[in-house]
């Protein structure tokens, strides 16, 4: 029997798969990092594709099978945070966060306050301008939540520790 749930998701990354389906890596409250399988969203007639363009804050009926899968039924746009996504400032610091919280967050752990606090980053860059301090304390605050770090931690090793943690060199725009 197929279980359907309901989450509010921020779409992480996602993946081409053969027969016009894709791989979407979704981050939930409910259920923290989840991967989805959205068949045939490939599809020239397919409706949901623009829903998953990365970055957007999505609410997605999801069913799952047997095997614990799951799968995409339906997807509904909440916000493609477009005021962000057209200007370059702050452009980086969006795709740096989803990138973080990509690599910070193993699947299936259910992290709550992080949603939160990712959440509450996201609308915060969409109002206003972030600087890099205030972006320093965002990834400062998710690695303690995460407890790679303590209160004692430094920022200005920030990089250093999350390329630690992650293991891999982060990308040139990093913060």
């Amino acid at each position: 029997m197929r279980k359907k749930i309901v989450v509010e998701a921020f779409v992480l990354r996602k993946k081409s798969l053969l027969n016009k389906d894709i791989l979407v890596t979704f981050f939930t409250r409910e259920r923290g990092k989840l991967t989805v399988i959205a068949k045939g969203a490939r599809k020239i007639t397919s409706r949901r594709l623009s829903y998953l363009d990365t970055g957007n804050l999505v609410e997605a009926v999801l069913t799952s099978d047997k095997r614990n899968f799951f799968y995409l039924a339906s997807i509904n746009l909440i916000s493609g945070f477009l005021m962000i996504k057209r200007r370059k400032e702050k452009y980086n610091s969006f795709y740096r966060s989803l990138y973080l919280i990509d690599k910070l967050i193993p699947e299936g752990q259910v992290e709550e306050n992080c949603y939160r606090e990712f959440k509450f980053f996201l609308f915060s860059l969409a109002k206003e301008m972030i600087n890099t301090r205030k972006e320093r304390l965002f990834f400062s605050r998710i690695l303690r939540m995460l407890g790679y770090i303590n209160s004692s931690f430094r920022n200005k090793n920030l990089s250093l520790k999350i390329e630690e943690i992650i293991n891999q060199k982060l990308p040139q725009l990093m913060i």
